[in-house]
């Protein structure tokens, strides 16, 4: 009971029950009895994954020698090693996407982009954000930040009126290819997770996106998780009942992240951001 009041508050760490158990599943027809050795080992595979295909990426901008020197240390001096979390899991998917990005970047500075180029990297793109997305949600900051850069570097490098109404065009098919086949495999998801059984989700209890940017933005906890946040959200994530409205908890959210977006400032808020970003990476822990 537990583990379901657990899931259906926190549904978007779905994906990666539903991935490690697709491993435990396998480790128990390998006749492999420890679960903890063989998510281990597919977390040496994912984080290796990802170094192998940062370095692809890199060498293009980077003398090997130091490649291969700094992206392993990113790993090992961090307990990303030993824990297999969604953090490790998604990484060589966003390895890919950037990858992808890159490619995509190679065919304009040459002018080998075609709408079929756009259409094969867009779906390659969608897919691959949508299984990133299921085990990491906030994904979505990276890609949307990824967007918006080349999207302004598209169209300042294109200074002809031609060329601009053509990357507009590239655009705009390969934003619907990557939404549209994101948003048939939500879809899909979405109908898999009304009729699964592994645990039973109650689908009037949920936490909103907006109980994250408040509890990232708590002091107290130095916008990492904080029980008293997490408390606060509680008493509004049940939705339907004669106490609280539909969209009680987004409402109740928002007004304490204008509180304290208000007792912040813009310089303190800038302030707040670079220590929990020293927070976050300044021992090597990642805030482990």
């Amino acid at each position: 009971v537990r583990s379901n009041w657990y899931f259906s508050i926190n549904p978007n760490n779905l994906g990666l029950l539903y991935l490690e158990r697709l491993i435990f599943i396998i480790s128990k027809i390998l006749g492999i009895h420890n679960f903890s050795y063989m998510l281990n080992a597919i977390n040496l595979v994912f984080i290796d994954g990802a170094i192998l295909m940062m370095s692809v990426i890199l060498r293009k901008y980077t003398n090997k020698k130091i490649i291969w020197a700094l992206l392993p240390v990113t790993f090992i001096i961090s307990p990303w090693v030993v824990v297999a979390y969604s953090d490790t899991f998604m990484l060589p998917l966003l390895a890919c996407l950037l990858w992808i990005i890159q490619n995509v970047t190679e065919l304009v500075k040459k002018h080998q982009l075609t709408i079929k180029a756009i259409v094969i990297n867009g779906l390659s793109f969608g897919g691959l954000l949508f299984f990133a997305y299921q085990l990491r949600p906030t994904i979505l900051i990276i890609v949307v930040a990824i967007g918006v850069e080349v999207l302004f570097s598209l169209l300042l490098t294109e200074r002809k009126q031609k060329n601009k109404r053509q990357c507009l065009l590239y655009i705009i098919v390969g934003m619907a290819t990557v939404i549209g086949l994101f948003g048939v495999l939500q879809i899909g998801k979405s109908y898999a997770t009304k009729n699964e059984t592994l645990v039973n989700i109650n689908k009037n209890v949920s936490f909103t996106p907006t109980h994250f940017i408040m509890m990232g933005m708590s002091t107290d906890s130095q916008g990492g998780f904080s029980m008293k946040d997490y408390d606060y959200s509680l008493k509004y994530a049940v939705k339907g009942d004669q106490k609280h409205s539909q969209g009680e908890e987004d409402r109740a959210n928002i007004r304490k992240i204008k509180k304290r977006l208000k007792n912040f400032g813009v310089t303190g808020y800038l302030k707040f951001l670079a220590l929990k970003y020293y927070r976050n990476t300044s021992d090597g822990t990642l805030a482990w």
